[in-house]
Order: structure tokens, then sequence, then C-alpha cells
């Protein structure tokens, strides 16, 4: 018995694959002929039909990749003055967490903190509870970016971000700039791929 195969790419957008399985099957070149089977006929119509369903179920097994997900867009500070601020503290797009920049900001003065080493403390801390207030754990952090106004404190920020990890560290670079809003020392910002485990 002869086998119709048909070859379907499929691309990102729902519309191209029923234009692609669509075309496909409009294309081919049907003749009437009869398959025997139990003593029953089955003719190309019927053939044709199955083949449309089959591209359906094919369809509707495909699930949308996660560009074509909305963004959600996170803030985790309710405040009116925190709403005057023209970034999310995050946006989630699929997988991939993208955390703005964040400063240390002591919660009891509402300041940058004044001490380069509670300042690391606290930047790394408001990253974390960001990553983890959507979702994700500071463990899916695949890149972190550091800017920092005196490179001397290279050795110091190290020294309290290594008590973050626990095994692996993600990806990092380092920038020396020569000012950060607030007088901080520290901004940092980061990348996070929520990871096949169980949360």
């Amino acid at each position: 018995m002869g086998l119709l195969k048909a070859s379907i790419k499929l691309s990102s957008k729902w519309p191209v694959y029923y234009a692609t399985c669509m075309a496909k099957f409009s294309q081919a070149r049907w003749r009437d002929y009869a398959i025997q089977s139990k003593g029953q006929t089955m003719n190309s119509r019927l053939i044709f039909q199955l083949g449309l369903l089959s591209a359906a179920a094919c369809l509707s097994s495909v699930p949308l990749r996660a560009a074509d997900a909305p963004h959600k867009f996170i803030v985790t500070d309710s405040s009116a003055a925190r709403a005057q601020l023209p970034f999310s503290d995050a946006v989630q797009a699929g997988d991939t967490l993208y955390v703005s920049g964040t400063l240390g900001i002591d919660p009891a003065t509402s300041q940058v903190a004044t001490d380069p080493k509670a300042e690391a403390k606290l930047v790394l801390d408001a990253v974390k509870h960001t990553v983890e207030a959507s979702g994700y754990q500071f463990e899916d952090l695949v890149f972190v970016q550091v800017y920092c106004t005196n490179l001397e404190l290279y050795g110091l920020f190290n020294d309290v971000y290594r008590t973050y990890f626990h095994e692996h560290f993600p990806t990092r670079a380092f920038i020396g700039v020569n000012q950060l809003v607030r007088g901080a020392h520290f901004e940092v910002m980061a990348t996070a791929v929520k990871s096949t485990r169980a949360h």
C-alpha cells in the first residue's frame, strides 16, 4: 500500500503554520484510486480529508514560542513615589527575566548606604527580592552586570557577592563608571532564565 507523506515546515507564527500545511495539501495531485482494505474501498476524497485532520492535529500540538507570549511587567513596590519612576523592576519575556539596574537603598533611611560593604549586601538583597517576587530563584541568574564608581571595591564586592551562591556562579561584568545616581557605589542589573527543575 502506497503511503502519502507530506512535509510540513513549521514556523513561529500560527498563520504561517496553517498556510504551509494547506499549501502542501492543495498542491498535491490527487488521482482517483482505491485502496482495498477488508473488502471495502477507501477513495481519494476520504484520504484527503484524513490528511487535513492530521494537519490540524499537528498544528494544535505545537505550543506557542516564548517570544509570542505576552510580556509581564513587574513592579514590587506599590508606593506613590515608586509609581513616578519610568521603568519596571523587571520584565519577564517567556522564561527569561530581565532585572533593571538596582541600588542598595537602606530601607531605614530611604538612602543609599554609606558603608560600601553594607551597600553591596543591600543591592544584592534587592536584586534577590525582585527575582524571587517574579517567581524565580537566585540560582536562575545567568548574567549579572555590576557598575561601580570605585574599582578598588572589586574585592569587597566579591566577598559579599559569593555568599549569595551555593555552587555555580552566573556570568558577570564588573564595570567602572565615574558616577551613579543617588551617590551609589554600586548598581546591579541581572538576567535570569527559569530552570526546568521544580520551584
